[in-house]
């Protein structure tokens, strides 16, 4: 229904019919469809050799930062990775997380990206794996989602939720307690930076 209402008719060709007008709409719409999936399924860090990095940068550069970048800083050295970024600006999957831990060598990592296990600095195990998706979601007593089906972690065999029954995501502070890494969100450093810039600006101006 949508494709239909939003032909315009006053834009027909020569010799183009309403149907191929709406052909091209569809085609349109089916690459649009393509270039979010391979960010999505790149964001997920699920199988997609069919999706070149150069698709996935233009598309998501063009749709207000839904590639979020971010950097990892260890022992005096930085790493950022155009390939591993995140939904959100203060999150990230734990499947992304495993690419980071297994590039940075870090020491007590075993398995593979889809169910695998590290020791943190606090002494605990954490296992994260996709097979951890059956639990009863918890949180507080008022919230909706308690008792639905949800994804979880473990620290030492506990059971704990994401923040949604259906997320696979940590915050950058608690990826930070988790491993002892600085995770810094390329976005948020960079906004922060133009808005230093903004307030040195002001005070000269004003000392003027």
């Amino acid at each position: 229904v949508s494709v239909y209402t939003s032909v315009d008719y006053t834009k027909l060709e020569k010799d183009q019919t309403i149907f191929d007008m709406i052909e091209e709409s569809l085609g349109s719409l089916r690459t649009r469809a393509f270039k979010k999936y391979a960010v999505e399924s790149q964001i997920d860090q699920l199988p997609n050799d069919d999706y070149p990095m150069s698709i996935i940068e233009e598309f998501a550069n063009r749709e207000n930062n839904t590639r979020n970048l971010f950097r990892v800083e260890l022992d005096g050295k930085s790493y950022s990775w155009k390939d591993l970024f995140s939904s959100s600006p203060k999150t990230i999957n734990y499947r992304t997380m495993y690419e980071v831990l297994k590039r940075t060598k870090y020491p007590s990592l075993e398995g593979e990206m889809y169910d695998y296990k590290f020791k943190g600095i606090d002494g605990k195990v954490y296992e994260f794996s996709d097979k951890y998706n059956d639990g009863s979601f918890s949180a507080h007593e008022k919230n909706p989602d308690n008792g639905k089906e949800a994804n979880y972690y473990l620290v030492d065999g506990k059971e704990l939720f994401f923040k949604k029954p259906g997320s696979r995501l940590l915050d950058l502070e608690e990826w930070s307690e988790i491993t002892g890494y600085k995770f810094i969100s390329v976005l948020e450093e960079k906004q922060a930076e133009e808005a230093a810039k903004r307030a040195k600006e002001k005070e000269e101006k004003e000392s003027k």
